[in-house]
């Protein structure tokens, strides 16, 4: 862990473990460092990601790259721990298959996703990728963002002007 400028940084990577570990690991890495949820994958065997978390006193930015996987936010999950943020992503690196209640995307290169972890949630990694994701607190992006309806999943492309400015 380096610390700095009011903030932790912490770095993982799958790289260190042995091949048979490597999934296990991530899934507990994400669950650490982004949110609770549960990672699955189809097939076995190797697993390569890396993962950067800078934590600040009011949520966290993650920076991460990894193989094809997927990832589910169920009704038993957020029971065990609710959390009233939002995670919004940009997509840097391969597509995002995104499910949140009734919406339904794919966040491509440029795009931001914007998902409440109060609702459940399935992403879906099909190929690699690399992501840049801030969870922020409720409160903080809602009165931020006056057109964000609480706990409806968005999808900004990158065509549209907002996306670009941010």
């Amino acid at each position: 862990m380096r610390t700095g400028m009011g903030m932790d940084t912490t770095v993982w990577s799958t790289g260190r473990g042995a091949p048979v570990e490597r999934f296990s690991f991530w899934s507990e890495v994400i669950c650490d460092a982004v949110l609770n949820v549960e990672a699955s994958r189809p097939a076995g065997g190797d697993f390569r990601a890396e993962l950067t978390c800078n934590r600040l006193a009011r949520g966290n930015f993650v920076r991460f790259r990894s193989e094809a996987h997927e990832i589910d936010r169920s009704r038993r999950l957020l029971s065990v721990k609710p959390d009233e943020c939002y995670l919004v992503s940009l997509q840097l690196a391969g597509l995002c298959r995104v499910r949140q209640g009734e919406h339904a995307f794919t966040l491509r290169p440029g795009d931001i996703g914007v998902l409440s972890a109060a609702r459940t949630m399935h992403l879906a990694f099909e190929h690699d990728i690399e992501r840049a994701v801030a969870v922020v607190p409720r409160h903080t992006l809602e009165a931020a963002c006056g057109w964000l309806a609480p706990g409806n999943a968005v999808r900004l492309a990158r065509e549209r002007p907002v996306t670009r400015v941010l």
